[in-house]
């Protein structure tokens, strides 16, 4: 198939699974909230997908470890602090303390 179809597809799964542990958190009566991130792995294409929600960290290490070759982070940093993301949570209605949480929650995206 083409690469954009299975984008969509990809992301229409994920938006299920996020939904689907959303629902099941919200079933056990609990409304603390979670983040996730995802790595979907595809070897023959030597791709790898990362699915990214609230303040979760990925990184990508060499096996070999060496100085060379640093880890690399490979999400964006969610902080209601980060600039990027305060502009986005501003642009988005969302009010923001000056300690960085939202409404008294933190982080900005998270389950439920």
């Amino acid at each position: 198939g083409d690469d954009g179809e299975e984008e969509i597809i990809r992301e229409e799964a994920a938006r299920s699974a996020f939904a689907a542990v959303e629902a099941a958190i919200l079933r056990q009566g609990w409304h603390d909230g979670s983040c996730a991130t995802v790595a979907l792995v595809d070897r023959p294409r030597r791709r790898l997908q990362l699915l990214q929600l609230g303040d979760c960290n990925a990184m990508l290490h060499s096996p070999r470890g060496c100085a060379s070759s640093p880890p690399e982070l490979l999400c964006p940093i969610h902080r209601p602090t980060e600039p990027t993301e305060a502009a986005r949570l501003a642009k988005a209605g969302a009010e923001v303390s000056p300690a960085g949480g939202r409404r008294g929650q933190s982080p900005p995206r998270r389950f439920p």
